[in-house]
């Protein structure tokens, strides 16, 4: 996976070499103000993140999103559902 400061430096080497921002943008798949933008050091939106291959962020606090979780299980019901006895005989986590 690629980083930030990967795509920016080879935005500014293509630039160098003369490339246009609309050559570098079709090559990349974003924008040309995209492409400016990420030059200039700013974070990408999350689609953009996603089309250059870096960590999808938060735009505001610049904070990578937490991995999505599994949805909690209900406790069976004491008596009633199957395996009740396993689950409230089982060891607790300090």
């Amino acid at each position: 996976m690629q980083t930030m400061s990967k795509v920016s430096k080879s935005i500014r080497k293509a630039r160098r070499k003369g490339f246009s921002y609309d050559l570098i943008s079709k090559d990349l798949g974003i924008s040309k103000p995209a492409v400016r933008r990420v030059e200039q050091g700013h974070y990408p939106s999350k689609e953009n993140a996603e089309r250059l291959g870096i960590p999808v962020r938060c735009t505001t606090c610049k904070r990578k999103f937490p991995k999505p979780k599994s949805p909690r299980v209900k406790p069976p019901r004491i008596g009633r559902d199957a395996g009740w006895i396993e689950y409230c005989t089982r060891k607790v986590k300090k």
